[in-house]
Formats: C-alpha cells, structure tokens, sequence
C-alpha cells in the first residue's frame, strides 16, 4: 500500500493538469458575491478551483517542507496574495499578470523537480512575487462588492490557502514520509506543477497573439 500512497501527490497534480486549463476560476458563475456565505464561499473556493493557484498552493506546501521554518513560505505567499488583491481593488494592476502566474507555477514546479535545498531568500522572494500575482487575480472576482461580503472574501481566500499549504505539508510528511528536496515523489509532483505552468503559459501567449478564447 505504501507506493500507490507515495505516488498520491503526483497523481492528483497529473489529473488535475489534464483537465480543461479553462476551467472556471469563479462558484457563482462569475456573479459578485453580495452576502456574507457568497463572500466566504467565492473567497474559498476561487483560489481552489483556478488550477494554476492550486498547483501554486500545493508546491508552496512541499516546498516549504525543505526550510528551516516551514511557515515563512505560506505566509509570504498568502500575505503577498491580500495585498496583490488590495492592490487590484484601488486599481493598481500588475502588467501580463496571467502571464506572472503562469510563470510562478513553471518556477516552482522547477524548484521542487530540482531537488535541492534551496536558499531562504530566493523561495521567499519567489513566493512574494507569485503572491502579488495571484492576488491581483483574485481581485477580480470580487469588483463592486459591499463591505460585509468584501471582507469575508478577503479573510476566506487568506484563511484557506494558508490551511490548504499547511494540510498538504502535513500530509507529505506524516503520511508519505517527504522530508528531504530529493524525495521522488517530490521530485515527481515538481515536474506535474512545471507542466501546469506550461500549459497555461501557452495558453495565455496564444490569448495574447491570437486573441483565443
């Protein structure tokens, strides 16, 4: 049983990179959330079901299983993520910002499929840069909203990415045993993050050259 259960997060990031690159980023088919459970829900749900933000989250989870303080890495990630989304909501946008997350995800599926330790720095600095990326992404799915609803968006995508790269770093290492860079698995799921960021790299140049939809 121990393989199959080693192989678990390569298998989910693979299914996960075969699915429609498409698929929609927001539960309530694009509508601004106006209450409070819209707030929580679309706030939750929109860092989940955007693929390349998954995959984001769940690589910053098994990175940071590789730093001496295993929080940092969330928490720069999550931090920069809010102040990304303030940053959109008073309209300051990041340029080719889809393109900067899709450009996050190749980087970090190359910092895990490495399989070294990398420096504090260079990680922190990656997740701070991806977080204000992706952020700014998720701005976009709560333009117009009231406050009571703005809030609780705010505080549930924070809340809920920080949980899920704390439960995927619980998971990889007292379940599957990933406690050193050069774990295969590991190695593994970089390489199934990496090509999730290729296909929406590519599919954000095709956007940008063909106008694709």
């Amino acid at each position: 049983m121990k393989k199959p259960l080693l192989l678990l997060p390569s298998l989910i990031l693979t299914s996960l990179m075969l699915a429609n690159p498409a698929l929609a980023h927001h539960p309530l088919d694009g509508t601004t959330p106006t209450t409070l459970w819209h707030g929580i829900i679309s706030g939750f749900a929109h860092p989940i079901l955007g693929l390349d933000h998954l995959a984001f989250i769940v690589a910053i989870g098994l990175l940071a299983l590789f730093q001496k303080n295993r929080l940092i890495l969330p928490a720069s990630f999550v931090g920069a993520s809010l102040l990304g989304c303030l940053l959109f909501l008073v309209n300051i946008v990041i340029p080719f910002n889809e393109m900067l997350i899709a450009l996050s995800v190749i980087c970090i599926g190359v910092a895990l499929a490495y399989g070294r330790k990398l420096a504090s720095h260079y990680v922190i600095i990656l997740a701070i840069t991806a977080g204000l990326a992706h952020g700014t992404a998720y701005g976009d799915g709560i333009i117009g909203a009231e406050a009571t609803p703005l809030v609780a968006y705010l505080l549930s995508f924070t809340v809920g990415q920080f949980l899920i790269a704390l439960m995927v770093g619980y998971i990889a290492e007292k379940i599957l045993s990933i406690r050193i860079a050069n774990n295969i698995v590991a190695r593994l799921s970089g390489a199934v993050t990496l090509g999730i960021g290729m296909t929406y790299m590519v599919e954000n140049v095709e956007m940008m050259a063909f106008g694709v939809i």
